[in-house]
């Protein structure tokens, strides 16, 4: 089943006092033009907490997923025959819900 809302709309006072709704459409209509800065380009200012979140959602991104020094690690002691998995801390982990 689809639910379409209506188009959000914005309440400004007009001179009157009394609160007008228009709809984005509404104002293209009457002719307004989007707010641009000096250039003519759209600007955006981020928040000092939004540029943390960005700086730290690059960093990630320029991260590895996969930590390759581990991976060999692992690799060569399961080809030497000295891994070794510990039973009880991967039953507690499967209890404790993280497997």
């Amino acid at each position: 089943m689809r639910i379409d809302s209506p188009p959000p709309r914005t309440a400004s006072a007009g001179s009157t006092g009394r609160i007008e709704r228009q709809t984005f459409e509404d104002k293209q209509r009457a002719g307004a033009q989007p707010a641009v800065g000096a250039s003519g380009a759209d600007q955006a200012i981020l928040s000092p907490l939004a540029q943390d979140i960005l700086a730290a959602r690059r960093a990630l991104e320029a991260t590895d997923e996969v930590r390759a020094d581990k991976v060999a690690q692992m690799r060569q002691k399961i080809a030497n025959g000295t891994f070794k998995v510990d039973a009880e801390l991967v039953v507690d982990r499967i209890l404790d819900g993280e497997l």
